[in-house]
């Protein structure tokens, strides 16, 4: 019984690689299974920090905003960034900003420049509030050695 790296696909054995340096056909087996067996490994570990993350992000608030921890022995820093998602319901934009009804063939997009938005008085903003939703957003950790402090740095002749 073959096994699928004894087989090859239809017309791609007969074609040779534009490479200067040919490929002979047991260093593509080579390669084929070298790739097969990382992408494995590749995989395993991705769905290892996937849990290792989770677990991380249990010792933080879930809320959106930046926060660290260092290690016990001051040499390592984990920051834990969480950004704001906004999500704008189009229905009430329109309604605060008495939009008129349109053809039911018809589509108009209400968007809301965040940067102008933040900009408004607080008299402003409130007016349009209800058709906010905030959430999380996106997670990002990221794990830093902190460097050794010079011992000399403090020192002043």
């Amino acid at each position: 019984m073959m096994s699928i790296w004894d087989e090859a696909a239809d017309g791609v054995a007969d074609q040779q690689p534009e490479a200067s340096t040919p490929v002979t056909p047991d260093r593509l087996q080579e390669l084929m299974k070298e790739f097969k067996s990382t992408n494995a490994v590749m995989e395993t570990l991705k769905e290892k920090i996937n849990v290792i993350r989770e677990e991380i992000l249990d010792f933080f608030p879930k809320e959106p905003g930046n926060y660290e921890r260092i290690s016990q022995g001051g040499t390592h820093l984990l920051e834990v960034r969480i950004s704001e998602k906004w999500t704008w319901n189009e229905k009430k934009l329109a309604e605060l900003a008495h939009e008129h009804d349109l053809p039911y063939f018809m589509k108009r997009k209400l968007t809301i420049d965040k940067r102008k938005f933040e900009r408004l008085d607080h008299d402003e903003k409130d007016q349009y509030l209800d058709a906010l939703t905030r959430e999380p957003g996106l997670t990002r950790i990221t794990f830093k050695e902190i460097p050794p402090a010079d011992k000399d740095a403090n020192t002043h002749v």
